[in-house]
């Protein structure tokens, strides 16, 4: 986009368009050529502390995201609650949770690497996993824990204190977890100049308030993510989850809906440093392209009739 947004299917606009809609010049059938801004890319690329020393192991990036101290922080708040339920009085005497004994960060590597581990041998039932069945046995899983100790620790996983919820906040369960995350894409790479946002969907047909339904796609239950990408790599460089009305906007901008609320939230770290925005036509907008031609960041995408 430059400061004339060119148009060439749309002859008229509605009487309800915003202003800014009318403020644009509009034209048939230009030929429109944006302008080639350039873009310092020598800093562009991975931005860890030991870059030398990183070999680009599967076992690096998830140690990267998931290190100890976030670790530490699940190990905690896990044992926590478990000893808060061995004090509930609905437990019955015999039951498993009385015999609870705290986890530790070791351990809940393990835990996290057997539920990674999951689903790429799949079985209808979580203790098949440890069937002795010699049609169904997988042996790794019983090396790794008991039965009894893994249902255990995963009846008990918590990963932040129930206590400190936030009213509205629908992640409050997750979200210590989801912003270490989030802070860790942003800081351990830095782009290049083309950027892209898109949408996608964790698949989940269980009970979930804001879980979504798209028939368009071929699997359409699950949660719905906004995620913000390096265009060349396809490194994440941030994501959103959609959460209906209490989604977590950063937007400062009044007149913007749903779509472009979107965006500025996922761009504004990356705004002034002559980015490129890649988007489909659910985010583009006049309005959205101006603001971002404002704010030094180019944009791309294909538009709809209305």
């Amino acid at each position: 986009t430059n400061d004339s947004i060119d148009f060439s299917n749309n002859s008229s606009l509605p009487d309800n368009a915003p202003e800014l809609y009318h403020d644009c010049s509009w034209n048939h059938g230009n030929i429109f050529n944006p302008k080639n801004v350039s873009f310092d890319n020598s800093k562009s690329g991975l931005t860890l502390d030991d870059v030398s020393n990183f070999e680009g192991k599967e076992i690096e990036f998830f140690y990267n995201l998931f290190d100890e101290d976030l670790v530490s922080h699940i190990v905690q708040e896990t044992n926590k609650y478990a000893r808060d339920e061995m004090k509930n009085e609905n437990i019955k005497q015999f039951s498993k949770v009385k015999r609870w004994s705290d986890t530790n960060i070791d351990e809940m590597y393990c835990f996290l690497g057997v539920m990674m581990l999951m689903p790429h041998c799949r079985k209808n039932t979580m203790k098949q996993y440890w069937s002795t069945d010699p049609l169904l046995q997988t042996p790794i899983f019983s090396t790794l824990f008991s039965q009894d100790r893994f249902l255990i620790i995963l009846r008990m996983l918590h990963l932040d204190d129930n206590s400190l919820s936030k009213g509205g906040d629908k992640l409050y369960k997750i979200r210590t977890v989801i912003e270490t995350i989030r802070r860790k894409f942003s800081s351990n790479f830095n782009p290049e100049k083309s950027l892209v946002i898109d949408e996608s969907l964790i698949l989940w047909k269980g009970r979930l308030e804001f879980k979504q339904y798209i028939p368009s796609k071929r699997k359409c239950f699950g949660i719905k993510i906004f995620v913000l990408c390096d265009s060349n790599s396809g490194i994440v460089l941030d994501f959103l989850v959609y959460t209906g009305k209490g989604t977590n906007y950063m937007s400062s901008e009044e007149e913007f809906g749903v779509s472009a609320k979107v965006v500025e939230t996922l761009i504004h770290p990356y705004l002034d440093r002559n980015h490129v925005l890649y988007l489909d036509n659910w985010y583009t907008s006049p309005t959205l392209l101006r603001w971002l031609l404002d704010n030094k960041t180019g944009a791309c995408g294909t538009a709809r009739a209305n």
